[in-house]
């Protein structure tokens, strides 16, 4: 980053803007080292004022979410992070649609559907994370994702310019959508069912959640499903067969509940998980021939590298 860009930032942000700042407080693997700028933006107007301050630098940036579905490396990031607050964080309801920005946490958005009666977010009990950040990777159970939800959203393009589209264009596919790097969904609006009963949908929520509880290690510091599943199979499966579940790499452990989430068990590294990764890649791929594909978005670089 240049000291002019540094300027500029801290001129247009002064009490929004932070040099240095260790990302490792903003992700739920506890994983990641000082980001050069991290910046939080509250309105589209600072998002697009931010973003066009990055073009006139032709600085590139990294847009961090609830930092769930990512590992950040131990040496952290060079150049701009955004992290998205303020009315990106709120939500409503109308009818049977929820209308939330995509910094909304999905817990939020879960208790909404309870209070108004609304199904279709049963599965999405126990997810992490913020709303954005699950549609741009179509998150959900192994049998649904978030996108058959999807009624439209509302995004700033890389170029500043703003675009609403709808769920029926994004192409949602498992852990999939067509949106771009770079582009940063501001808005989305969901369409549920109304389901009646509150009782009936509180009843089903808290079954789906102690399933999740019994299954995963919902308590433990993860990135969720570390693989994403083979066509047909289950990435966990796989790896307890290959023979590693419950092993460790220093403080990087596959979890002894379910082994396609790898916990940080005290001060992993990004380092350790990344061998840990590569190690049931390398085992699976022997036992079954078949290659995971990670899930978790990998920023930066590895100790090795």
């Amino acid at each position: 980053m240049s000291q002019a860009l540094w300027t500029q930032l801290k001129y247009f942000f002064p009490e929004k803007v932070c040099f240095g700042e260790p990302l490792k407080q903003y992700t739920s693997f506890g994983i990641g080292g000082p980001a050069d700028c991290l910046i939080t933006v509250e309105t589209v107007a600072e998002l697009r004022k931010v973003l066009a301050v990055m073009n006139d630098y032709q600085q590139t940036f990294f847009l961090l979410g609830k930092g769930t579905n990512v590992l950040i490396s131990d040496r952290g990031i060079r150049g701009v992070v955004i992290r998205l607050a303020g009315e990106f964080t709120q939500a409503e309801v109308k009818g049977n649609e929820l209308i939330a920005g995509a910094a909304c946490p999905i817990s939020l958005l879960l208790r909404l559907s309870i209070q108004h009666t609304l199904s279709g977010l049963e599965f999405a009990i126990g997810l992490p994370g913020s709303l954005g950040g699950a549609v741009y990777m179509n998150a959900g159970s192994k049998d649904v994702g978030i996108g058959s939800l999807v009624k439209e959203i509302h995004l700033v393009c890389p170029d500043g310019s703003y675009e609403i589209r709808s769920g029926e264009n994004l192409h949602f596919s498992y852990r999939h959508s067509s949106l771009k790097p770079g582009e940063i969904i501001t808005r989305i609006i969901l369409k549920l069912r109304e389901e009646g009963r509150k009782e009936e949908l509180l009843s089903k929520m808290k079954e789906g959640y102690a399933h999740r509880v019994s299954h995963q290690p919902l308590r433990e510091k993860s990135a969720g499903c570390i693989f994403k599943n083979p066509p047909g199979g289950s990435a966990g499966e796989l790896i307890d067969l290959a023979g590693l579940k419950g092993f460790s790499i220093g403080d990087a452990q596959v979890s002894t509940i379910h082994a396609n989430f790898f916990i940080n068990q005290h001060q992993a590294s990004c380092d350790q998980i990344l061998r840990l990764m590569n190690l049931a890649q390398k085992k699976v791929h022997q036992f079954c021939g078949l290659a995971l594909e990670p899930e978790v978005l990998i920023w930066g670089q590895s100790d090795d590298d």
